[in-house]
């Protein structure tokens, strides 16, 4: 990744230049659509982007990316952490946090008693979904016998040396959650499908889960904001896939600041097309190839590369030549 990593890190250093302002920081992975050969390239089963290279990424809850890392696949670094440790920590150390005033969120891919333990020590409130072979050997109800209990039933277990709080709960499936910082009470409430009373109802749900819900999916959300527009020009160099989706990522996050900073915001494709207008609007139209050509009644000289109404669909009337 040489050639693509002066730009990561140039675009990391501009989207912390305001600092980190939100408080709920999600970590998760993104992928980069790419069908070529390359050393870097993963395969995640079940996945809506199966093939292509793996980015760690660590945003806001609503979508605002803060650091990221392009996953190489495995390298010769001796250490007892896991994999998920290790990326959880190089991403937070990317950006200048105060722990103190954040919160991070992760799935079970990442989770384990050892990180929670950790992030704590470091001055990280951090919560996260984990596997049952990672609690340690926890005395929590087997999940075997959760799945036959009814919905909404939970057990906990806290631990007092390290101060953890692993919490089973029964939702369509058996879900486990552990946290450094957070709690079960209160109680509160979410709308779930009955079948008996054919109509959705109040479920209990521990606090932890709710507060989990919002601070997570926060790189899911940006994803989903990358696809709406995706630059669809195509390459054959390995090193495209990657900048086309470094410059739909520096768009997103410029459309989130936007939000946050103006009264009448624009939607992205509105925002979109303002940023191609500034940019077309710079080049020097006296460099037009044909001086005297009209477009939509405007003339070139005037009206440059900018898009403008024709009576029908052709190509550009400035640099193709053969529109006469």
């Amino acid at each position: 990744m040489f050639k693509v990593r002066p730009l990561c890190d140039m675009l990391m250093q501009k989207f912390s230049q305001f600092g980190v302002f939100h408080e709920n920081i999600s970590i998760d992975e993104s992928m980069i659509k790419y069908y070529g050969h390359h050393s870097s390239k993963q395969f995640i089963r079940g996945k809506p982007i199966r093939f292509g290279y793996k980015n760690w990424v660590a945003a806001s809850s609503d979508g605002y990316c803060y650091s990221f890392d392009l996953y190489c696949g495995k390298t010769a670094e001796i250490s007892k952490a896991s994999l998920g440790n290790r990326v959880v920590k190089s991403l937070l150390n990317k950006m200048p946090t105060i722990p103190e005033e954040h919160t991070v969120y992760f799935d079970n891919f990442f989770t384990s008693c050892d990180l929670l333990r950790d992030l704590k020590e470091s001055g990280y409130k951090a919560t996260g979904t984990i596997r049952d072979n990672r609690t340690k050997k926890c005395p929590l109800r087997p999940v075997n016998i959760m799945k036959k209990s009814a919905r909404a039933e939970f057990d906990y277990k806290f631990d007092i040396n390290n101060e953890l709080l692993l919490v089973r709960w029964k939702d369509n499936i058996v879900c486990t959650i552990g946290t450094n910082f957070d709690t079960i009470e209160p109680i509160g409430k979410v709308k779930r499908w009955c079948s008996q009373n054919r109509q959705k109802g109040d479920v209990s749900i521990p606090r932890l889960f709710l507060n989990y819900n919002k601070g997570m999916g926060g790189v899911d959300e940006m994803d989903g904001s990358i696809s709406l527009y995706r630059v669809s020009i195509r390459g054959k160099k390995w090193w495209w896939a990657i900048f086309t989706y470094l410059l739909d990522m520096s768009i997103s996050n410029a459309w989130r600041l936007h939000t946050l900073a103006g009264s009448e915001c624009l939607d992205q494709l509105a925002f979109r097309r303002h940023i191609a207008r500034n940019y077309l609007q710079l080049r020097n139209c006296n460099k037009s190839r044909r001086s005297g050509s009209t477009i939509g009644g405007l003339s070139p000289s005037n009206n440059g590369h900018n898009p403008g109404k024709l009576p029908k669909q052709l190509r550009c009337v400035i640099c193709h030549p053969r529109i006469k």
